[in-house]
């Protein structure tokens, strides 16, 4: 016999509002009232092998039947795309594997994988009794995997999660919804969000866009159970929901490189807009703006956040593909910085504004004490695990050295003391220049 999921619900919220001070705590009263197994039944965790399936039941068995293994393959092809969630992981490392350094494997269990003919290898749906520990899986406040697809190097990447329950909540209380206001969301997933919203605001304030579909169809169909009717649409969420605007509130739950100004255009004057604004892989975090009559404007919020990029329907984001190949060696230096972005986040956010291509990284080595960083245009780096001094080796190859980027970004952070998120903003005009400044507008540190 399985418990009643509202206890996992309650321990949820409680630990939500014991860790982080929620202004609102209807926030709060949502997460534990709202199911979540509902809206996420089935997720993906990493293994060392690759992907593994689990969910609030166990995964049937695959089909043995070889033309029936091929019909159920994308019967679970298609169940996989109905299920996922635009929603993105609180760390975008578990979505890219940058900390890992090793390549997708075999996912098992629900998740469909390509075969060697182009087909799908047979899968079983998952159709067993809701287990406890499941049901415990489904209410863990981690973001939780729901959606994988070939990233065209033989591998699978994950291209949709439910975010991170504290995280979301965090968000919202952010965006002081007060009461009513009518909100667009950008990427409707799962659902899962627009439920905690429809629960708060109502569902005539709550608006929602996806790119797929089948995602909307399903989280459609979920919050019709609960009985919630929000207006939910199909769309490139790049271009907002215009036919619906003005909206008082607008939250994006995927990474944006830039901030459409086709957002500005949809706000009221004096409404807010939150986004995770990445100008590539791990660099960038949440930005609050205001709308004011010629631009978007606001501050990076303290903590460090990153969700899944924004993509177009039926391939991941760029910098979750393969490395592209890189050539011989052409240098070597010595560093002492640790390699890894979010070691000191800020400045690499600062050494990926501008006109480099997408830089994508990889850790190795011993305790993957070293990391491999490679850009589109064939300029790539390789940072040693640190010797006995602290030191590194840089060996570089392709156009230019791409360490040098970070150590010119590392200085101009350090030179500014060091600066915290919470004191670095972001000015947005409607020709879309992007300025970064440190404690007020008129002391720009970037742009692009």
């Amino acid at each position: 016999m399985v418990s009643d999921w509202t206890a996992h619900a309650a321990e949820l919220a409680r630990s939500i509002g014991a860790a982080a001070p929620i202004r609102d705590r209807r926030w709060l009263a949502a997460v534990e009232q709202v199911p979540r197994h509902l809206f996420v039944p089935r997720w993906y965790e990493r293994s060392t092998t690759g992907w593994v399936a689990a969910g609030i039941a166990p995964p049937a068995a695959p089909d043995p039947d070889g033309a029936a293994a091929a019909d159920a393959g994308r019967r679970a092809a298609a169940e996989l795309a109905r299920s996922a969630a635009e929603e993105a992981a609180r760390d975008a490392a578990a979505a890219t594997d940058p900390t890992g350094g090793s390549a997708i494997g075999r996912a098992v269990g629900a998740a469909p994988e390509p075969a060697a003919d182009g087909g799908s290898a047979a899968v079983g749906a998952g159709a067993g009794a809701v287990t406890e520990a499941g049901l415990a899986g489904a209410y863990r406040d981690e973001a939780l995997v729901t959606a994988l697809l070939p990233d065209g190097h033989g591998g699978l990447a994950a291209v949709s999660s439910s975010t991170q329950p504290s995280l979301m909540v965090g968000m919202l209380d952010a965006l002081d919804l007060g009461n009513h206001p009518r909100v667009l969301e950008i990427g409707t997933g799962t659902g899962y969000n627009a439920a905690l919203m429809c629960h708060v605001l109502g569902d005539a304030a709550v608006y929602s866009v996806d790119v797929d579909p089948a995602l909307v169809d399903t989280a459609r169909a979920r919050l019709d159970s609960l009985g919630h009717h929000p207006l939910l649409a199909v769309g490139d969420g790049r271009a907002g929901l215009p036919g619906h605007a003005p909206y008082d509130r607008i939250i994006a739950t995927c990474a944006f490189p830039e901030v459409p100004w086709a957002w500005a255009a949809q706000l009221v004057a004096g409404g807010l807009l939150l986004v995770d604004v990445k100008v590539g892989l791990l660099a960038g975090n949440l930005a609050l703006l205001r709308r004011t009559p010629d631009r978007l404007e606001g501050r990076f919020l303290p903590a460090w956040a990153g969700f899944m990029a924004v993509r177009d329907r039926d391939r991941p984001p760029v910098w979750q593909e393969a490395d592209p190949p890189v050539g011989p060696a052409e240098g070597e230096t010595e560093t002492a910085l640790d390699p890894h972005p979010l070691a000191a986040s800020v400045s690499w956010f600062l050494a990926q504004i501008g006109p480099p291509p997408v830089v994508t990284f990889r850790r190795f080595g011993p305790d993957l004490a070293g990391a491999r960083f490679v850009a589109a245009d064939g300029a790539w780096c390789a940072v040693s695990p640190p010797d006995t001094r602290g030191r590194r080796s840089v060996t570089w190859g392709g156009p230019r050295c791409l360490w040098d980027d970070v150590e010119r970004a590392h200085a101009l952070w350090r030179a500014h003391r060091r600066p915290s998120w919470d004191r670095i903003g972001l000015t947005v005009t409607p020709d879309r220049t992007h300025t970064v400044w440190l404690d007020r507008p008129d002391a720009p540190l970037a742009r692009w």
